[in-house]
């Protein structure tokens, strides 16, 4: 039988606790929701990753108006799709 291992958060570990996870998805569902329709030069895998990548790090970092992460989400894409351009 396997043994459990107790976690133990330390000042390097980052996670968002439930809250904050549901902040940071209801973020992702409207960036999504906003760009529907609209061409991308990303593809569908890289646009969700840039997005998530970043309300996730925002969420860490204090930001937890839905709809802030989500228009801040988007308007970085502008630089990820000049880029892949």
């Amino acid at each position: 039988m396997g043994s459990v291992q107790t976690f133990v958060p330390t000042k390097s570990t980052r996670f968002l606790d439930p809250d904050h996870a549901l902040i940071a998805s209801e973020a992702f569902e409207a960036a999504l929701h906003s760009l529907d329709g609209k061409a991308s030069t990303l593809s569908p895998h890289r646009l969700r990753h840039l997005l998530a990548s970043f309300i996730v790090e925002r969420v860490m970092h204090g930001e937890i108006d839905v709809n802030q992460l989500a228009l801040e989400a988007i308007e970085s894409l502008d630089g990820a799709e000049e880029a892949s351009a």
